[in-house]
């Protein structure tokens, strides 16, 4: 009766992990940005679910999906504009992008990952090795 109880509100739990993060690069070519993304283990992020608004309004510019590389080419904007990327399992970045006139250069790049959560990753497999004990302490008792 408990030990139901207990996996019932174990289960409940609203608790979050992080295998790896999301980062991005941005290429700048012809005042046309492509971001190509990637997980921070290097691992290209393919035909994921991109979506642009406008960050006035919040409307719906363009979407789209990213290719077998990981990339995704943003139309031209001439406004401040939010990038969201869902690549599915919880994986999803957020991304304000505000486009530059005079972008004279080939080839821009910037590179931001989000930080791996050890310490949910270390609690759920407490929280496993625990459970698989406590059935073993069990069938012995038992």
């Amino acid at each position: 009766m408990y030990l139901s109880l207990l996996l019932v509100l174990l289960c409940l739990y609203p608790g979050q992990a992080y295998g790896h993060g999301l980062g991005y690069t941005i290429t700048t070519g012809y005042n046309l940005p492509c971001f190509t993304f990637s997980y921070s283990t290097g691992e290209k992020v393919i035909f994921a679910q991109v979506k642009v608004f406008s960050l006035a309004k919040n409307k719906l510019l363009a979407e789209g999906k990213t290719d077998w590389q990981g990339r995704f080419a943003l139309p031209p904007f001439k406004q401040k504009v939010k990038i969201v990327l869902n690549a599915g399992f919880g994986h999803k970045k957020i991304i304000i992008y505000s486009p530059q006139a005079n972008v004279k250069s080939k080839t821009t790049q910037t590179i931001i990952y989000q930080p791996v959560n050890w310490l949910s990753i270390l609690t759920g497999l407490s929280i496993l090795l625990n459970f698989v004990l406590f059935a073993l302490f069990w069938k012995r008792q038992g």
